[in-house]
Order: C-alpha cells, then sequence, then structure tokens
C-alpha cells in the first residue's frame, strides 16, 4: 500500500513533533504527579496562607500563633498563615465565585463549608483537586468528603436540648425517644426551632420525602419559635423555652457546662442527622501549596486535639481525637449517622422544607 505524498508529510510532522516533546520530557512530567516535598518547597517560595475557617477558632487567642508553629515544625517551612472566621460560609462562597468570574485570584487560599454551601463552589470549578492521602500518609479516604474533595474538618450533630430548669416534671418524663414525638400536644408552643431546614433535608434522606414532608407540615403546627443559631442557643439557655428541637453537638453542650447553663442533650434518637465541615483549597489561589499544608496538618492527632481543647469541635475520622470517641458513644447508643449525598436533590429539598415551615 502506497501513502500519497501528502499523506507521508503530515504523518511525519506529528512523528516529529512527539520525539521533540518526549526528548524535552514532556510526556514524563504531564503523567508525574507532585509529590509532598514538591509541595513544601513551592510552599516555601510562596511564604504564607490566608485560610476561612470557623470564626470561633480563627478568633480564640492564640490560636493562630499555635497553628503556625504546627505547620512550620511538622513540615520544615516557615510560613506566615493567616486564618480569617467566615462571614457566612454561603457568602464566602458568593465572594469566591464572583471574584473567579471575573478572572481574579480569590482573597483566600482555603475556604471552609457544608456539602451543600462547597457543592455550589465545585459546580463552578472552584476547588483544586488533591490526592490527599497519597500526598500525606497520615490522611486516609475517611478524612476527605467523597463529593467534594475537601478535607474533613469538624463534625456537627444535630440533636434536641432541653433546659432542665425552665422544663417542667412531666414534660422532663416525657422526652421524645424518636423524632414523631415532637409533633406530640404537649411540645406545642415550647420548641425552638434553629433558622435553616438541614435538619429535614437529612430525616428525608432516611424517611423518605413523602413522610418527611407531611413530619414537616405537622411540626409547622407545633408554634416553633424560630431564631438564628446563635440567638436559638441563647433562647434556650435563658430558659425562654424549654427545648430545642435540634441545635449543635457537642458545642451547644460545652459551652452550656461552661456557662454553667441547665441544658442537656437529648442522645440517640435515630436517625441522627450529621453535617460535616470542610476545608477545600481554591484553583487560582495566590498560596495553594502552603495551604495544602495547612488543611494536612489541621487533621494531625496533635492539631486535633489543640483545637477541640478550644472550641469543642473536630473531626471523627483522624484515630484517637476526642470527637471520635464521641461519635463511636453515639453510634453504641443506636444512632444511624445520616449526612448529606446527592447535593442537587438535598438542596431542592431543602427549598421545599423552607417554604413549608416558612422560612
Amino acid at each position: 500500500m502506497s501513502i500519497t505524498r501528502p499523506r507521508f508529510q503530515e504523518v511525519l510532522s506529528v512523528v516529529v513533533a512527539m520525539l521533540v516533546y518526549l526528548a524535552c520530557g514532556g510526556l514524563a512530567r504531564a503523567a508525574a504527579p507532585s509529590t509532598l516535598d514538591q509541595i513544601i518547597q513551592a510552599a516555601k517560595q510562596e511564604g504564607e496562607a490566608v485560610i476561612r475557617t470557623n470564626t470561633d477558632l480563627a478568633a480564640k487567642e492564640g490560636s493562630e500563633k499555635t497553628i503556625n508553629e504546627g505547620v512550620n515544625k511538622k513540615f520544615g517551612v516557615n510560613l506566615k498563615i493567616r486564618l480569617l472566621g467566615t462571614r457566612g460560609m454561603d457568602q464566602d462562597a458568593a465572594t469566591v465565585i464572583s471574584e473567579l468570574d471575573a478572572g481574579r485570584q480569590p482573597s483566600w487560599d482555603a475556604v471552609t463549608g457544608t456539602a451543600p454551601t462547597l457543592f455550589r463552589l465545585k459546580q463552578r470549578g472552584a476547588f483544586e483537586a488533591v490526592d490527599w492521602p497519597r500526598l500525606f500518609p497520615h490522611i486516609t479516604p475517611k478524612m476527605i468528603d467523597k463529593i467534594i474533595g475537601s478535607v474533613i474538618m469538624s463534625v456537627n450533630w444535630y440533636l434536641p436540648y432541653y433546659n432542665s430548669r425552665a422544663i417542667s416534671k412531666d414534660d422532663l418524663a416525657s422526652l421524645p425517644k424518636k423524632w414523631e414525638d415532637f409533633l406530640d400536644p404537649r411540645w406545642k408552643g415550647k420548641l425552638i426551632h434553629p433558622l435553616g431546614t438541614r435538619q429535614e433535608v437529612l430525616l428525608a434522606r432516611v424517611w423518605g420525602e413523602e413522610k418527611a414532608v407531611e413530619f414537616g407540615r405537622q411540626l409547622a403546627k407545633q408554634q416553633l419559635l424560630i431564631a438564628r443559631f446563635p440567638e436559638a442557643r441563647s433562647r434556650l439557655f435563658a430558659g425562654e423555652r424549654p427545648v430545642a428541637y435540634f441545635g449543635d453537638y457537642p458545642i451547644w453542650h460545652t459551652e452550656a457546662e461552661a456557662r454553667g447553663a441547665p441544658v442537656q442533650p437529648i442522645i440517640g434518637l435515630d436517625p441522627q442527622p450529621t453535617v460535616y465541615f470542610m476545608l477545600g483549597v481554591l484553583n487560582k489561589a495566590r498560596n495553594p501549596n502552603a495551604a495544602k499544608l495547612v488543611l494536612a496538618y489541621l487533621v494531625t492527632l496533635e492539631a486535633q486535639q489543640y483545637i477541640y481543647s478550644l472550641v469543642k469541635y473536630g473531626s471523627p475520622f483522624v484515630p484517637g481525637s476526642p470527637i471520635e470517641k464521641i461519635q463511636r458513644e453515639m453510634e453504641s447508643k443506636g444512632s444511624r449517622l445520616v449526612t448529606f449525598g446527592d447535593l442537587e436533590e438535598d438542596e431542592r429539598r431543602n427549598r421545599v422544607f423552607n417554604k413549608l415551615l416558612g422560612f
């Protein structure tokens, strides 16, 4: 079979181009992933990292200094790390999207959020894909959210609380043993419902939408006191109403102990809505390599023990961490942990429940 001259020249050009590419090591470089040493060296060149994280951690005196020291010691670098508290996770996500759409570098190198919040960023290609377990030996696949690909930093369990001074003896003897018990007429006018319907969305993942929607309709008839999370906590602590339909655990519990507030959680309801807070490295970040080192350090046992000592939260997936022990206790009491899964479907359900409960 003969090859025409134009066709021969075309094939020859392709072969020559491939030989030049290989001679320059292009294929090897394209296929070779980064190593931890390369990330460390690049981070040294960057010199700093700006991390948008939970406000209570960023605001704690000495937290930034201690985390700087921990990162620098672990990885042999001399970074200047700034911890900035979130202004609201939805607002932070909107800021990042706006900056990237305008072709600007994001204001922060990494940002925190829950799965629904960060899903919006992932849909816009806002996160750098990082193979965390390959780069950092202490990071296991469990520490990474499968949908977002971000590092799980902490967990909140949504469970009910009661004020032992504000609740009657009769109601105390009849505390809910399952979520449906909150529809009992005895709780009408006695419940605080923190603003937001992620609780109902997560229940729907186990119950199915039909049962969850009917539950929401009946719950809305209980004359709920709707308040933002900080206000809901304050009103419960003050005994304005005796029961919070749900609140953050263990944060509210440890704050109640610190303040001497007579507030106790109701542990063991099934299913147990669970919300993970994550940190992801942003695309086009000024200091992506330094940010990777910070995020990797934050899920070491050393960092998790320190964070828990400050703000009483952390990751349940870091072996030996205080939060891991709490999660095991909850599971031993029969709670099936349920978190977000199909995030597009979860977001649609969130709109349904927001309308149903009048948020």
